[in-house]
C-alpha cells in the first residue's frame, strides 16, 4: 500500500499511516497492539527512530494506525515502519 503525505503536512489526521498486524501464525489479527511502539526509517536511513504509539482503528480486525510527527514529514522521500 502506498500513501502520499504532503511535505510538512500540518494537519495531524493527514499524517496517519494505516496498517494491519497479525499474530505469529500469520493469519490471526493481533488484537493487543494498541499503545505499542513503531520504529521508522526515513529515506532508508540506517538510524531507526522510535515513532509515536500505535492507535487502533479496529483492534478486533488487527487494524491500526501510526500518526507521524511533522518532523517525520519535513523531508521528501519514503518512510518504512517496523
Amino acid at each position: 500500500m502506498s500513501i502520499v503525505i504532503e511535505l510538512n503536512e500540518a494537519t495531524a489526521a493527514r499524517r496517519r499511516v494505516p496498517f494491519r498486524l497479525f499474530t505469529s501464525n500469520g493469519t490471526s489479527p493481533d488484537t493487543d497492539a494498541s499503545n505499542g511502539t513503531v520504529l521508522l526509517s526515513v529515506n532508508g536511513a540506517l538510524q531507526i527512530v522510535s515513532a509515536a504509539s500505535i492507535s487502533a482503528i479496529s483492534a478486533v480486525a488487527g487494524m491500526y494506525y501510526n500518526e507521524l510527527s511533522q518532523s517525520n514529514v519535513s523531508v521528501l522521500g519514503s518512510i518504512a515502519l517496523y
